[in-house]
Formats: structure tokens, C-alpha cells, sequence
């Protein structure tokens, strides 16, 4: 899996952490000193965890092999030019690599003859995440999607806490996609967005842009928050929502109703919102608006669905049987 921790103040690695990022990448360690420009390379683990959480403002990479051998030449970062190296979390399959070496390194190489200032551009191309580091001015730039906790920036949230989250839309409970993609959150609380935002009547599947209009007109948006896995969070709900293209996730501030205030991911869609009215509550408007039979809409990697019956006192609430979430494929062929 490997996993890069980006520490730009330093002394933000715990123990804990480091002892569990050298637990399930044991294949090699890499260091970028922020400050100096040091590059270190080892496989010694113990070696690993001394310099960890020793080495000040950094950029970290613990190495699980998949492509290329386990030895210290193959341990990140890799030398793009005289001012950038690279650091990845992910496999490429379809690069051509030399033998013994690792597709990082043929990624490297092919960046070096690329223009610098728009090498992170490409690296967005790749399913996979990415850390250019200049060696002399402690300058980093990353690709792909990250999670940020505790001021550490990480490629996967595999040494990570549980991750909050505030859902609008689909993921939330009785909606379509809570079910498949909520099914092991912890559920903190329910609330409105502190800042207003912007969020057009939509039939099927919200989007919510960030901040307000020309005019100012936004509206707090009603949410639920939740802990959420952070592997998960990363594998499966990022890939539904399409982030960092179709949606990305930002920081937010959430007030909750019972007082508390969090400061919750929160997904906000791209490209240029429409203007005219806004709802604040997606739910709420669902139910008044939505039609009685079943709607399937692709976003990203999952489906949003929802169904939606009329109950003894003629007012509309949504039904989930099981069979939607066996299989999508099962369910799409025969809607």
C-alpha cells in the first residue's frame, strides 16, 4: 500500500503512527528534510523510526514493494531533476519499467522531461498519489487525493484516526447511498453549515457550492456529521463523489443542534454553479418534489438511488430493501 506523511512544521509524527506506518509497509523508508534538503533512504525499520520522529519538517514515505524489488535503491523518493524528487502511493500497471526497478522511478524520469510547473497536472492523470519535493526550497506539491489530520498531509488514512464528515445529500440517513457507504460511521450529530453556501433545487442528486453569489444570497446548509473509516473515506466515498474533479472535499464548520461546533470534510461541487433559488435542506425537499418510483444516477464510481413510497398518512418517506445493494449491476439490468 505504502503511505506518504507530509509534516511541513515537524515533530507532528507520533509514535503510534510511525510504529504502525513501518507495521504495514516494512519494505523500506524514504526522508525529505523540509529544511535542509537531506534525502535519506533505508530499510533498516529500526533505523526507519529513529530518523521518523527525529527529523523536523519532512516528508516521510514507508514502502510496501509492488513493483520492483525490496532493496534501498528502489526505496523513495526519486530523483526527477536537480531540484525535484517524487514520492507516490499507488501502483501504475501501465507504464513500461525496467527490470529490478519500480514504476515510480520510470514516472520520475518521464516527468524529467517535462516542464516543472505543470508536472502535478500530470501526475492528477494517474490513479495513484503523488509528492514533488524540491530539494532546495522545501517546496511540496501533491496530486491525487489526500487527508489532512493534526496538520500531518497523508496519501491514505491507513495510520489515521476515524475522519468526520458532513453529508448533505445522499449519504445521508434513509437516503439512497447511506446504506452502502455509510454502513460503519459514527454518527456525531446533526446541524447547519456555520458559513452559507449554495445549494439549487435538484431532483435526484445535490450539489453544494462553496460560499455565496454575486448577489451574497446563500443559506446554511443542513447536514449530518459523521466519523467515518478513514480508508474508506479515501477508496470509496471520494471515488463516489468524483473527487477532486466533480466534487472536492474542503474543511467546513458545522454548528450542531445541540451547541457543539466541528469543523467536518464536507464535498463541494466544481465548475460554476447555477444561480436563482437555493434550498438549505436536501432531504426536506426530497420529499416534497421526489416521484414515487425508482430513479438510478451515476456519479462517479457509485450510484445514487432512491425510492420513494406513500405511508398510511399519504406522506412520502424513502424505502431501502436489502436487494439494491447486492448488486448493482443485478439492479441496473433489471430496472
Amino acid at each position: 500500500m505504502c503511505i506518504i506523511i507530509i509534516d511541513k512544521k515537524g515533530g507532528r509524527l507520533t509514535e503510534t503512527m510511525v510504529d504502525k506506518a513501518i507495521k504495514n509497509n516494512q519494505h523500506g523508508y524514504g526522508m525529505v528534510n523540509l529544511k535542509t534538503g537531506e534525502v535519506v533512504r533505508t530499510t533498516d525499520n529500526k533505523k526507519a523510526k529513529q530518523i521518523a520522529l527525529s527529523s523536523g519538517p519532512a516528508v516521510h514515505h514507508f514502502r510496501l514493494a509492488s513493483v520492483g524489488p525490496v532493496n534501498e535503491a528502489n526505496v523513495h523518493p526519486f530523483k526527477i531533476d536537480e531540484n525535484e524528487v517524487l514520492f507516490m502511493n499507488g501502483t501504475i500497471s501501465n507504464i513500461n519499467t525496467q527490470a529490478g526497478k519500480t514504476d515510480t522511478e520510470a514516472i520520475a524520469q518521464m516527468l524529467s522531461m517535462v516542464n516543472a510547473k505543470k508536472r502535478d497536472v500530470i501526475l492528477n492523470y494517474f490513479n495513484a498519489r503523488f509528492a514533488l519535493v524540491n530539494t532546495n526550497t522545501g517546496n511540496v506539491r501533491v496530486a491525487g487525493s489526500w487527508i489532512e489530520q493534526d496538520e500531518l498531509l497523508m496519501s491514505n488514512g491507513s495510520v489515521l484516526k476515524p475522519i468526520m464528515l458532513a453529508v448533505y445529500g445522499t449519504l445521508r440517513s434513509k437516503m439512497g447511498n447511506h446504506l452502502n457507504y455509510m454502513r460503519n460511521a459514527e454518527f456525531v450529530g446533526s446541524g447547519w453549515t456555520q458559513d452559507l453556501h449554495r445549494m439549487p433545487p435538484a431532483s435526484y442528486v445535490p450539489r453544494l457550492y462553496k460560499g455565496v453569489d454575486e448577489n451574497g444570497k446563500g443559506l446554511n446548509i443542513r447536514v449530518e456529521v459523521y466519523n467515518v473509516d478513514p480508508m474508506q473515506l479515501l477508496n470509496e466515498i471520494d471515488q463516489l463523489e468524483g473527487h477532486p474533479v466533480v466534487y472536492k472535499r474542503e474543511k467546513t464548520t458545522v454548528i450542531l443542534d445541540d451547541k457543539r461546533i466541528v469543523n467536518p470534510y464536507i464535498y463541494f461541487s466544481q465548475g460554476e454553479a447555477p444561480t436563482g433559488e437555493y434550498i438549505a435542506d436536501f432531504v426536506e425537499y426530497y420529499k416534497k418534489t421526489a416521484p414515487t418510483n425508482v430513479h438510478h444516477y451515476k456519479s462517479g464510481a457509485g450510484y445514487h438511488m432512491h425510492r420513494w413510497i406513500k405511508d398510511d398518512d399519504n406522506q412520502l418517506e424513502l424505502e431501502l430493501p436489502q436487494t439494491f445493494y447486492k448488486s448493482y449491476a443485478e439492479y441496473l439490468k433489471n430496472s
